[in-house]
């Protein structure tokens, strides 16, 4: 066999193990909003090789080559991102289905989501064709205080996974309280698995430390340090824990009452190393300076002004007056997963309530990027960072925008999913076969 057919071969079984292959991409002429330090640059050129973003700036030369996306006129933005969702875990409502719901998981904190991802999920291609091009996914639901570890992931055709084990849920609300039997109840029990964890720390950091001093051998000494390895079990739940308290992974609290929230911003003060996230926070606003103190940022629904016990303060204004106090933020679906690519819509209507536009695209982009510890490769345009860009006929924050180019991974995407096809195919009804007697 000659080595040219050799490569062809291996790049065959490579396309085939990894999905399309990026490809070489310059995109155009656009109002390029970088979500960086360059601001806003006009008819500038994107440059995108190997599913990285190479080149950013006006008047630069395309490579021979290149797949040329004619963005004049047009807007072209990173790609947004969804968060608090349970998308690619199921199909349906049962099992872990579209909402990640898990009614039976025993270990609800140890489950890796990434296990259970289905890329061919239709709602991957419903919201990348709107610009959604990679999402915070986990176990929502589980009648636990806790819900899986969740992963950040893409929404190309094989559902790539950017990070795993990147957060972990834990109910400090209403739901949690019911669950442990009481509010009381459901803090002894968070506050005890953090105080094993934070033993486990010290202790790990007290061996490591004694390691390091020069001791005497004496006999019978090698036999001991194996029956102290052996003693050391697998704990995934503790590790979860301990990763958490270091920073390393995300922790995600739903509560939303001002009292929960003040519990929430206390056990912050306790445990400061802690990157801790709001899911919910429908009374946020009331502590937002507080909030802002702790540094602890909040993924919220905009159109939340409906009152329950949990949310009396709810109001529309939630996530304007949390911006003015510095708090990040990021916006959740209004409804269901399948709907998550409304969040664009939400950020316009944050927008039209007194928001920034700045913050708004930020609540897209950069602050979900920073929650969930993807920063230093996505949410911006810039050199180095991944290639997620969509074209935009307009503003993307305007309803009546949408995108004529998505670029996942450096791989212009298909703008097709199970709806357009279903638009396409009964778009004339005198063609169609559905019709036809």
């Amino acid at each position: 066999m000659s080595i040219a057919k050799t490569l062809t071969l291996a790049a065959l079984s490579l396309s085939v193990a990894t999905g399309a292959l990026a490809d070489d991409i310059a995109i155009t002429g656009g109002k390029v909003i970088t979500m960086g330090e360059k601001g806003v640059i006009e008819n500038a050129t994107v440059l995108i090789k190997d599913g990285k973003i190479t080149k950013v700036g006006e008047g630069l030369k395309i490579p021979k080559g290149y797949e040329v996306i004619d963005a004049k006129g047009k807007w072209v933005t990173p790609g947004f991102m969804g968060v608090g969702t349970g998308i690619g875990l199921g199909e349906g409502p049962s099992g872990a289905g579209a909402d990640g719901r898990d009614q039976k998981a025993k270990k609800a904190l140890e489950l890796d989501v990434t296990w259970g991802i289905n890329p061919e999920y239709s709602v991957f291609a419903v919201s990348r064709i709107e610009g959604i091009t990679r999402v915070a996914t986990t176990v929502k639901f589980t009648n636990s205080l806790f819900s899986g570890q969740g992963a950040v992931i893409g929404l190309d055709d094989d559902g790539t996974v950017h990070r795993s084990k990147a957060y972990f849920n834990i109910n400090l609300n209403g739901r949690g309280a019911s669950v442990a039997g009481s509010r009381s109840s459901m803090w002894n029990t968070v506050l005890d698995a953090m105080r094993e964890a934070d033993d486990h720390i010290k202790d790990e950091a007290k061996k490591a430390e004694e390691a390091l001093k020069p001791k005497k051998s004496k006999k019978g000494d090698d036999k001991d340090d194996k029956k102290d390895a052996k003693k050391e079990k697998p704990n995934e739940a503790r590790d979860a824990m301990v990763r958490m308290l270091k920073g390393e992974e995300t922790l995600v609290v739903k509560a939303s009452k001002k009292s929960d929230l003040l519990q929430v911003i206390r056990l912050k003060e306790k445990y400061p190393s802690i990157k801790m996230v709001i899911y919910g926070g429908f009374e946020a606003w009331r502590v937002a300076d507080k909030l802002a103190a702790a540094d602890i940022d909040v993924m919220l629904d905009t159109q939340a002004n409906l009152p329950s016990f949990e949310s009396l303060g709810a109001t529309q204004q939630n996530i304007v007056r949390l911006e003015k106090a510095g708090v990040g933020t990021a916006i959740i679906p209004s409804d269901s997963d399948a709907n998550v690519r409304l969040i664009i819509q939400s950020a316009g209507n944050a927008v039209a309530n007194g928001m920034s536009w700045q913050g708004a695209m930020a609540s897209l982009t950069t602050t979900p990027a920073q929650m969930f510890g993807i920063a230093d490769s996505y949410g911006k345009i810039e050199k180095g960072m991944d290639a997620d860009v969509v074209v935009w006929d307009g503003d993307p924050l305007e309803v009546m925008s949408s995108p004529t180019a998505v670029v996942i991974g450096g791989v212009n995407t298909a703008l097709v999913s199970r709806q357009t096809k279903l638009r396409d195919r009964y778009l004339n009804p005198a063609r169609s076969p559905a019709y036809v007697k």
